[in-house]
């Protein structure tokens, strides 16, 4: 399952904004999850945000409840402004191997 939400972020926030997906990366890789973020070129402060996983990582994961990521979701939700589709999951399609194998 992967997830992409893109954030807007007000030159003010920009460190803080930073310091919390540094946390949430560490609390998520953590959790067996991996997270990335990008810039967008010539744009400062618009950011994608992807994180993967083998499931949703939502309250209901093998992991159990998420009270911290929750907390940094809950964080970096008051630093930046996201778009409406930030919740959509994408899920990972297997593709057939070159021949029809």
């Amino acid at each position: 399952m992967l997830s992409v939400a893109r954030a807007r972020v007000a030159d003010e926030d920009r460190v803080t904004y930073l310091g919390a997906l540094g946390d949430l990366a560490a609390h998520l890789g953590g959790r067996g999850r991996h997270f990335w973020v990008f810039e967008r070129r010539g744009s400062p402060g618009e950011f994608l945000e992807f994180t993967e996983g083998r499931d949703d990582g939502g309250q209901g994961d093998a992991a159990g409840p998420d009270p911290v990521g929750m907390a940094l979701t809950q964080q970096l939700e008051g630093l930046a402004r996201y778009d409406a589709d930030r919740d959509a999951r994408w899920d990972e399609i297997t593709l057939a191997e070159p021949g029809g194998r």
